[in-house]
């Protein structure tokens, strides 16, 4: 895409012309007479002034081998809800000639010209806007109130040409491009000595353009993610962000009606003395009452030990109707001082939650062991309708599982985007031109 497009006058549409080439005495078709400037003969490929009847040389071009043209001349296609006539042909490399890519010249006689471009299987509907972007930065443009990012900056040659243009365009003709991308669309800038022409793309799938211009051969293979290819991942993220916040909002809600609620109430506590002789001894604890309903229980056991450790096998016994539910709970601490100062590890507290215990009268059988053989006391704690945090924390990850997943698949597309990029928020690159 190149050189300033003529302003387009509402005009019935052009009567095809044809004219033999004045170089091999080819036929040549016009298919935009009075808009094109020049032509490339299709069996030599010299270039043609098409702007007057005297149809002068204005080169004659080395014919090179085509890359893939797809979409023959004068193929109709709709796209944009406009009918599009293909009426010129070119390739372009970069500066290292290792990129290659095809771009066809469109025509409408009411609407002008727009451009469909084709690299790596990925196909771009673009269309020359006169309007500049109104704010640069050195990675950043704003164009209409919408940031695009830099993608590529590079040159482009004409490396081959067929049919008929609206500039007078020639083999080698080289322009400075800079690309800047906010999928679906690329924005990008064409410098030459005289003049900078910006053209906005939106990007195509294959099967639109296959369908449009009733293309039978297949289409080019598909290679890596284009640099403005929308990201379906992307799109789903959004989506279910949005419910991962309404579901975070309801368990968050629910987690504050439950701490609300929570009784915290003490319901037992009491001192066990446990010594060499105990030991596989059962102590039974007195009688305690659990309010009506069900709720859980927090068990709370401590001991001052000291470079040892116990362990409390307990029964939690329904005097009403002799269910038992069994518990084992335990303490270790250990401390001292080495060449990097004092250390510890362990506690001399623990604890833990019985859930769904119905109400009723109880009793504890308690047993116990220790790594020492001397007396220790220990205490047990037991409160009623406490605050927990393991249902919301379980609720928490079982609802961010898909999100991250999402996530995953949204940023992984990303960053294969941004790999073929110099300027990626991905990737660090040594050489940024």
């Amino acid at each position: 895409m190149a050189g300033n497009e003529p302003r387009i006058k509402s005009a019935p549409a052009p009567a095809l012309k044809v004219f033999n080439c004045p170089s091999c005495g080819a036929g040549i078709s016009l298919r935009a007479a009075g808009q094109s400037v020049t032509a490339v003969c299709g069996s030599c490929a010299a270039i043609i002034d098409s702007s007057n009847e005297n149809f002068q040389i204005l080169e004659k071009a080395a014919k090179q081998g085509k890359r893939a043209q797809v979409i023959p001349l004068g193929q109709r296609g709709k796209l944009h809800g406009a009918l599009w006539e293909v009426i010129g042909y070119m390739e372009r490399k970069d500066g290292s000639g290792v990129f290659v890519w095809s771009e066809y010249l469109l025509f409408n006689p009411l609407k002008g010209f727009r451009w469909l471009t084709e690299f790596d299987g990925h196909w771009n509907y673009v269309i020359t806007t006169k309007t500049k972007p109104t704010k640069l930065q050195s990675k950043e443009v704003t164009h209409l109130n919408k940031s695009y990012h830099l993608f590529h900056k590079g040159s482009a040659i004409v490396s081959y040409v067929i049919g008929e243009f609206y500039w007078q365009v020639k083999q080698g003709e080289t322009v400075e491009v800079d690309d800047y991308v906010s999928p679906p669309e690329i924005l990008s800038s064409e410098r030459s000595a005289n003049e900078v022409n910006w053209s906005l793309g939106e990007y195509v799938e294959a099967d639109t353009v296959k369908s449009a211009f009733q293309i039978v051969q297949p289409m080019p293979r598909q290679a890596g993610v284009a640099p403005n290819q929308p990201s379906t991942a992307t799109h789903n993220i959004k989506e279910v962000g949005k419910y991962w916040g309404l579901f975070l909002g309801t368990i968050v809600m629910l987690q504050l009606a439950f701490m609300v609620m929570a009784k915290n109430q003490t319901v037992y506590s009491d001192q066990f003395e446990f010594g060499p002789s105990d030991i596989e001894k059962i102590k039974v604890s007195p009688q305690f009452e659990l309010s009506q309903g069900t709720s859980n229980l927090e068990i709370i056991l401590s001991a001052p030990i000291q470079n040892d450790w116990i362990e409390v096998e307990g029964d939690l016994v329904n005097d009403d109707n002799g269910e038992t539910i069994e518990f084992e709970q335990g303490v270790e601490y250990y401390s001292g001082r080495d060449s990097e100062g004092s250390w510890s590890e362990g506690s001399q507290q623990s604890s833990r939650v019985l859930s769904s215990i119905p109400g009723g009268k109880y009793h504890l059988n308690l047993s116990a062991k220790s790594g020492q053989y001397s007396n220790i006391y220990y205490k047990l704690v037991i409160k009623r309708s406490v605050i927990t945090w393991s249902n919301f924390l379980l609720a928490l990850v079982l609802i961010s599982i898909y999100p991250l997943f999402a996530w995953w698949r949204s940023r992984s597309f990303e960053m294969d985007r941004w790999s073929k990029s110099d300027f990626s928020p991905y990737y660090q690159h040594q050489d940024e031109h």
